[in-house]
């Protein structure tokens, strides 16, 4: 899956989805996501292999169990192996959901 697929994937949810970050105010629920990271490897000097690793990060008022459910889905029914944490943004009054993976591809 490319960067372009992932967007894809996150918008298909009905959610507003931003890469990294918004130079527009918006109203939650809404995503972001990021690249934080990649590695590649192979044999006989060539990269075969490429993993990157993501977060997606998912912002509400209130505890929101549809829109996160909705991430769930998308990410499940694509085969992505997750895991998540939760917590509040007291500064921002916002309640964040963060999901963590990697995708590995062939080169």
């Amino acid at each position: 899956m490319q960067q372009s697929e992932l967007y894809q994937l996150l918008a298909s949810t009905g959610l507003n989805v931003y890469f990294y970050q918004t130079n527009k105010s918006v109203s939650p629920p809404y995503v972001v996501y990021l690249r934080d990271g990649a590695s590649a490897r192979g044999s006989d000097d060539k990269n075969l292999i490429k993993k990157e690793s993501y977060i997606v990060e998912l912002y509400t008022t209130m505890q929101d169990s549809k829109s996160q459910g909705k991430i769930e889905a998308v990410l499940d029914n694509a085969g992505v192996h997750y895991t998540t944490t939760e917590s509040y943004l007291e500064d921002e009054s916002l309640y964040m959901v963060a999901f963590y993976f990697d995708i590995t591809r062939k080169v």
